[in-house]
């Protein structure tokens, strides 16, 4: 068995162009970012950060909100390379004292160059959340571009087991986060957040697509939308026609276990129609 197992993937593109930036040539200038969610068990050892790192440089990522880093540091900045990549990325993780005497839970933010030169705000919050503000500008029509920044949210929820305390003080805390946007930035939570949502009803269509993976909502699944109505979010993964199994982003390690659409990524609702699957 490898060292590093990538256990999630969730994945969208998102149309917004970098802000041009003196170190970055014009042709980069108009790539699409591409966002990933990592559920990755442990990145304590460089050993498990290479295959982290290639995974990343395979998709192209622009920005991957990591979770269950495990470091034990509370505060780390980690390089991420391999000998075979000329891209570096840098990994940014956080984790409340608590969690990080026990070695538990621990989030971050994995930036690529193109994100880096343009990050304005790390944000840390707690070893749940996390956010990074890179400036942005977006084409608004076939001519105009205007300066945007992305509020890119890196989010670990507690499972459903977990007390309703516990699940409120994350969801508290998320709010708050969230509050903190600035009016023009374009909001985006990324991550393992613990959610079936299962397929959204034709009143529901303003928080997310109709083709969410077919399952029972949990507590957390309400929680997540009632979250995505008070901040006027999108959920980008129920949006696409996929097959199931594309659609599943977690499956238990037993056969007779379904799998399960746990981690998303959901955008301000305004920017609904710029994501691609």
């Amino acid at each position: 068995m490898p060292p590093f197992v990538l256990q999630r993937l969730c994945k969208q593109n998102l149309r917004v162009i970098r802000r041009r930036h003196p170190h970055v040539s014009q042709n980069q200038s108009s790539s699409p970012i591409h966002l990933a969610a990592f559920g990755v068990h442990t990145l304590k050892q460089a050993g498990q950060q290479v295959p982290l790192a290639h995974k990343l440089d395979s998709h192209s990522s622009y920005v991957c909100c990591v979770s269950e880093t495990r470091i034990q540091d509370a505060s780390t900045l980690v390089e991420l390379t391999a000998p075979s990549l000329s891209i570096r990325f840098r990994l940014r993780t956080y984790s409340d004292p608590q969690a990080t005497a026990v070695g538990c839970a621990g989030v971050g933010i994995v930036a690529s160059r193109r994100a880096e030169v343009s990050l304005l705000d790390w944000i840390p919050v707690d070893s749940r959340l996390c956010a990074v503000r890179p400036a942005t500008s977006v084409k608004r029509s076939h001519k105009r571009e205007v300066d945007r920044c992305l509020l890119v949210v890196s989010a670990y929820a507690p499972t459903d087991c977990s007390s309703d305390a516990v699940q409120d003080r994350f969801y508290d805390a998320l709010n708050a986060l969230l509050l903190r946007a600035k009016s023009l930035d374009i909001v985006v939570v990324v991550g393992d957040l613990n959610a079936q949502v299962g397929r959204l009803s034709v009143s529901q269509t303003h928080l997310g697509g109709r083709y969410g993976l077919d399952s029972a909502r949990t507590d957390n699944g309400e929680r997540l939308l009632q979250l995505c109505a008070d901040r006027r979010l999108f959920l980008g993964c129920t949006y696409f026609l996929n097959s199931r199994s594309r659609l599943a982003t977690w499956c238990l390690p037993m056969a007779c276990r379904p799998r399960t659409q746990i981690d998303h990524i959901a955008i301000s609702y305004r920017w609904g129609g710029s994501i691609t699957d």
